[in-house]
This record gives C-alpha cells, sequence and structure tokens, in this order.
C-alpha cells in the first residue's frame, strides 16, 4: 500500500511538474544572469510558466513545444539562487530527458505513453526528481500565495 502511494505521488510530482510553452506575456529574451536579484527572477520565470499553463492546457505535443520548455528551464538555470544551482542543473537535465523520451514516441502526453515505459523512466529518474523537487518547492513556497 505504502509503495502504490509513493508511486503515485512520485507520478504526479514527475509529470504534473508545470510544461508548458512560454506566454506572450514573459519575455524569454531577457538576460537573467544580469540583476543582482536572482529570487525575483526565478520567481517570474516560474509564475510565467504556471501562466503559460494554464494557457496552454498542460499540452507539450510537439518538439517546438519542448524546446520552448528547455529553455524555460534554462531561464531557471540561470536565476537560480546560488544554493539551488545544482538543483536547477539536475532540472533542466530531467526536462531534456523528458522531451527525449516522448520524442521516441511521437510528442504524445505523458499518459499515452505504455505503462512499462513511464513506470521504468520514472524509477531510473527518481533521484533526480527528488532533486528538482528541492528547487520546485523552494519557489512554490517563495513565489506564489498558496
Amino acid at each position: 500500500m505504502v509503495a502504490k502511494v509513493k508511486y503515485l505521488l512520485v507520478i504526479g510530482f514527475f509529470f504534473l511538474i508545470p510544461v508548458c510553452t512560454p506566454s506572450d506575456n514573459v519575455d524569454l529574451s531577457k538576460p537573467y544572469l544580469s540583476s543582482s536579484s536572482a529570487s525575483e527572477e526565478l520567481c517570474d520565470i516560474f509564475i510565467g510558466i504556471r501562466s503559460a499553463t494554464v494557457e496552454s492546457g498542460g499540452n507539450l505535443d510537439t518538439a517546438e513545444a519542448w524546446e520552448k520548455r528547455i529553455v524555460w528551464t534554462e531561464k531557471i538555470l540561470q536565476a537560480a539562487p546560488q544554493d539551488y544551482k545544482e538543483n536547477a542543473t539536475v532540472y533542466l537535465q530531467l526536462v531534456k530527458d523528458r522531451e527525449k523520451l516522448v520524442a521516441e514516441y511521437n510528442y504524445v502526453q505523458v499518459l499515452e505513453l505504455p505503462n512499462e515505459v513511464r513506470r521504468s523512466f520514472i524509477s531510473e529518474h527518481m533521484d533526480n526528481q527528488l532533486i528538482s523537487n528541492i528547487l520546485i518547492d523552494y519557489a512554490t513556497s517563495n513565489c506564489f500565495d498558496e
């Protein structure tokens, strides 16, 4: 029972983390490295991701959409506070690994992947997801009024 609950939680964290394409109201060309307030910039990025997720319905179903998602995640790495750089680096690689996985299946939605493929990916990337969750938790607790 505990293993099943843990598996369901991991799926939630793993694939329901905001996935999106950038919206028009956030400038991805802005050089986030130049500011002295990385936390504010990180929040701007996560807020932009959340807005774009709502606008797109959370769908990443093309190579272009995934490329934009990778650009967002690179911006997260650039803007992450020093204490979270390693987490952001791992998160970027995780997003790239997700893109590679769904590309093999013509960019289907995650829940449309074969169960064994999805389970195997989660199992193989569990540690990296947990490391990424630290950054996501930091951004969620510092950037959103929830």
